[in-house]
């Protein structure tokens, strides 16, 4: 005995040649033919094929979808639903949980007695504290001399490299005494 088609307000869930009131698990009511559609991989509960509410065993809930782990930024917790990845405090790159980060993103730098990530100065772009100098790198325009960001102008003859600081017209162009250099 199989079904082929179902009652009104029933899902035909082809398969299994079966109709149902609410699809099972996996599936997710189809109101234009009344068929139970395949969820996402790993999906448990659905509302359609790219919104995902409910993972199953093993899969990890992140922005409507199921993953295996959680991205940087966010953490996993265990639910009586299921797992989730929530968002880490701003700045984290990595975290236990919203009171504890492992790593920060560029622009913060990690206070390992707090365990939290505080804003670089403005000209940082990575830095080791809030001083404009503790940088580890700096903002575009700006170069690192030591641990701190300025403005570099190079003598003529001489162009500014990002990465290297004045270098020589003539590695560029050979004979050269003077170059203007843009990125």
């Amino acid at each position: 005995n199989s079904c082929t088609a179902c009652s009104p307000l029933y899902y035909l869930l082809l398969s299994k040649t079966t109709c149902y009131a609410t699809c099972p698990d996996f599936f997710y009511n189809y109101q234009i033919d009344f068929t139970c559609k395949e969820c996402s991989l790993n999906c448990q509960v659905c509302l359609n094929s790219s919104y995902c509410s409910k993972c199953a065993t093993g899969s990890l809930l992140y922005k409507q979808a199921c993953v295996s782990s959680c991205p940087d930024g966010t953490y996993s917790v265990v639910t009586a639903s299921g797992g989730i990845c929530n968002d880490c405090p701003t700045g984290c790159k990595t975290c236990k949980d919203t009171t504890l980060c492992y790593t920060c993103t560029d622009n913060y730098y990690l206070s390992a007695s707090l365990g939290f990530c505080f804003s670089c100065n403005t000209v940082c772009l990575t830095c080791t504290g809030p001083g404009q100098n503790q940088c580890l790198s700096c903002t575009s325009p700006l170069f690192l001399s030591g641990t701190t960001c300025t403005v570099l102008s190079c003598s003529l003859g001489y162009y500014v490299d990002p990465k290297k600081g004045c270098k020589s017209c003539s590695d560029l162009f050979i004979g050269s005494i003077n170059c203007n250099i843009t990125s």
